[in-house]
C-alpha cells in the first residue's frame, strides 16, 4: 500500500510539474498561432522519431542481454527488453531517475538473476550512460565546434557545471566496480551500527551475509572489468544515446528547419541533457524545456516552441507512455507466473 501511494505521489508531482512547465512556456504566446504552426508540421517525421526513441530503449536491452551472457546468467532478449522498458518507465517518473535501477534489480531477481550480478551490471550501464554525456561535453568544450559553440552561449555555464558533476559521479561509480573491497568496507559500517543499535538484528549474521553477497559481486564485477566488454558496452551506449539526441533533428526537419545539421542537433541536445541530467526532476521536466528554448529561440524565433513540443513529446512523453504499457505487461506476466 505504501509503495502504491509513493508512486501515485510521484505521478502527481510529475503531472503538476508538466502542467506548470506548459503554462510557463505558453504564457504571453498566441495559442492560435502556435496551433497553426503545429498543424503545418510535416507529420512524416513523427514515425522515424518514435522509431529512434524505441531503438534507444532497445539499445540498453542489447547491453543487458550481452552482459548477462558474459556473467553466465542468460535471459531471452524479450525479457531483457521488458527489463529496459521497466527501468526507463521508473526513471521517467522519479527524481534523479533514481527508481529505474532498483526496479530493474527486482525484475531480474524475479527472473533468476541474483542481485549480486544485477547490481554491478546496472552500475556499469549507468556509468556508460553518463560517460556518453561526458564524451559529448569534452568534445564541445575542447573542440568548440561552430555553430554549436556559439548557439550554446546562453546555457554554457549550466553545461559546464553538468560536465563537472557528471564526471565526478562517473568517477565514483567506476570505483564501485573497480574496488569491490572498498565497497564492502563501506557497506559493513552501517550494518555494524544497525546491529549495535537494534537488538533484533544482533542475532542475524548480517556481515556474514554481506561477505557472501560481495563474493558473488566480485565474481560478476570481474567479468565487467574486461576491456573488450567495456569498449563494446560503451560503443553501443554511445549509439543508443545519439539515436535519442537525433530526435531533435527530426523535429527540426518537421518544421522545415534545414540549416541545422544532424551532428549539430545531436551535440546541442547532448549538451542540454548534460546540463539537466543530475537535477532532482523527473525527466528533467522544466529545466530541459527552459534550456531548449534558451538555446533555440535565438536561432528559430517563434518556431522554437513547436519544435520543443514535438521533440519532448517524442523523446520523453511518448517514451513515458510506451514504457508504461510494457511495464504493465511485465507486471501482469509476473503476477500470472507467481500464481
Amino acid at each position: 500500500m505504501k509503495g502504491r501511494r509513493k508512486w501515485l505521489i510521484n505521478l502527481l508531482f510529475l503531472a503538476i510539474l508538466t502542467g506548470a512547465t506548459l503554462l510557463a512556456m505558453l504564457r504571453g504566446r498566441d495559442l492560435g498561432d502556435l496551433l497553426e504552426i503545429l498543424r503545418d508540421a510535416d507529420d512524416r517525421w513523427l514515425i522515424p522519431g518514435v522509431g529512434l526513441m524505441i531503438l534507444f530503449i532497445l539499445g540498453e536491452s542489447v547491453v543487458i542481454h550481452h552482459m548477462l551472457r558474459k556473467m553466465q546468467s542468460p535471459l531471452p532478449f524479450s525479457r531483457c527488453a521488458l527489463c529496459s522498458f521497466v527501468g526507463f518507465f521508473f526513471s521517467c517518473v522519479t527524481p534523479f531517475a533514481g527508481g529505474g535501477q532498483p526496479a530493474q534489480v527486482l525484475f531480474l531477481r524475479r527472473h533468476g538473476v541474483s542481485s549480486a550480478k544485477a547490481v554491478p551490471m546496472l552500475v556499469l550501464v549507468t556509468i556508460t550512460y553518463k560517460l556518453v554525456l561526458v564524451v559529448y561535453g569534452a568534445a564541445v568544450f575542447l573542440l568548440r565546434p561552430e555553430p554549436v559553440w556559439t548557439a550554446l552561449d546562453s546555457v554554457r555555464t549550466w553545461c559546464l557545471w553538468g560536465f563537472l558533476i557528471t564526471s565526478i559521479v562517473v568517477g565514483f561509480l567506476l570505483l564501485v566496480i573497480l574496488l569491490p573491497d572498498a565497497m564492502e568496507h563501506l557497506l559493513r559500517l552501517p550494518l555494524v551500527f544497525l546491529q549495535r543499535r537494534f537488538h533484533r538484528l544482533r542475532e542475524k549474521d548480517l556481515t556474514g551475509r554481506l561477505h557472501i553477497w560481495m563474493a558473488q559481486y566480485r565474481s560478476a564485477a570481474g567479468y565487467l572489468k574486461d576491456l573488450k566488454c567495456l569498449g563494446w558496452v560503451m560503443t553501443v551506449t554511445l549509439i543508443q544515446r545519439t539515436l535519442l539526441f537525433l530526435v531533435s533533428f527530426l523535429a527540426l526537419r518537421a518544421f522545415g528547419v534545414r540549416f541545422i545539421s544532424p551532428w549539430a542537433a545531436a551535440l546541442q541536445q547532448g549538451m542540454i541533457s548534460l546540463g539537466t541530467d543530475l537535477l532532482p526532476l523527473p525527466g528533467g521536466t522544466g529545466a530541459n524545456e527552459t534550456m531548449f528554448l534558451s538555446l533555440y529561440t535565438p536561432l528559430l524565433g517563434e518556431t522554437a516552441l513547436p519544435v520543443l513540443l514535438m521533440c519532448r513529446g517524442i523523446s520523453y512523453y511518448a517514451q513515458l507512455l510506451i514504457t508504461a504499457v510494457f511495464t504493465a505487461i511485465a507486471l501482469t506476466r509476473q503476477k500470472k507466473h507467481d500464481r
